[in-house]
């Protein structure tokens, strides 16, 4: 027998000549799962799952849409009924509802009367017109309210990116484990869409310590943009030196440097420093 609480049932199916049960594929999205509740030796079911009310308020996404190049998606999602805590996906689909490209955030947890924010990169291969959707992992059911048409193009020429003004840190002491940091880069090339990445490595050595990344950005060709870098180096020691320096976008299947290193020492973390500036804002 089952114990008391909630679960849920969802279609299997049996592939051919096997025992083996699988779940069934609802990669279409169609498919509801049921709620079973129990309690008392008894099993309440209701059909379907409809606890939590969720509806996509807001969703945005970047402007570089080809294949084979990451689409940045923000969507804002509502619950206007009980507390909601489950995967969600960020999901591309075609005409016919099949997934042709998702990112998928765990345990989303969303209260009642709450809104969060997803915010994740999608990528596909194909290219034509599709759905940019929020779907429930459990059941690959779409989420009601805001969707968007897409329209993905032919992957672009390959990057051919410079650096404009070398990565500048806000200060050769950083506080605590917070870095941050901007270059200005300009593309003659295929559009580029996603992070730039830099390693960080200890003052007089060639082995990297951490690899960090940019906040996501778009260069399309012939554009200029900075990048800022807003990220945490936590295996950093107050007094140790450090260096960073950007790694080359145009040679991924290795650890190329790209442009000059930038030395920095972590500093003594400041009582009351909330935002991680080096001066304390609270006593």
């Amino acid at each position: 027998s089952l114990a008391a609480g909630t679960y849920y049932i969802v279609p299997l199916i049996a592939p051919v000549k096997t025992t083996n049960y699988q779940k069934a594929d609802v990669s279409r999205a169609t498919a509801q799962r049921i709620k079973m509740e129990v309690k008392d030796g008894y099993a309440y079911f209701s059909y379907p799952d409809d606890a939590a009310t969720l509806q996509v308020t807001k969703l945005e996404h970047s402007d570089v849409l080809a294949a084979d190049r990451p689409i940045l998606v923000k969507a804002t999602i509502r619950n206007t009924g009980e507390e909601f805590v489950d995967n969600l996906c960020v999901a591309l689909l075609n005409s016919n509802g099949a997934i042709v490209g998702k990112s998928v955030a765990k345990n989303v947890d969303v209260q009642n009367g709450a809104e969060v924010v997803l915010e994740t990169t999608v990528t596909t291969l194909s290219t034509g017109n599709f759905k940019l959707a929020v779907l429930r992992v459990a059941d690959y059911s779409v989420v009601s309210g805001v969707q968007e048409s897409v329209t993905i193009g032919a992957t672009p020429a390959d990057i051919n990116m410079s650096i404009v003004s070398p990565l500048k840190l806000t200060g050769s002491v950083i506080p605590t484990t917070h870095l941050e940091g901007t270059t200005t880069i300009s593309n003659n090339g295929g559009a580029f869409a996603g992070r730039l990445e830099a390693f960080i490595l200890a003052e007089g050595s060639n082995s990297i310590l951490s690899r960090v990344f940019s906040e996501f950005v778009t260069i399309k060709k012939g554009e200029r943009k900075e990048v800022k870098f807003n990220t945490s180096f936590t295996r950093g020691e107050v007094g140790q030196a450090y260096r960073i320096v950007l790694r080359d976008p145009h040679n991924t299947s290795g650890n190329y440097i790209w442009g000059d290193f930038v030395n920095f020492t972590i500093g003594t973390p400041v009582r009351g420093d909330v935002n991680l500036d080096g001066v304390a804002d609270v006593s």
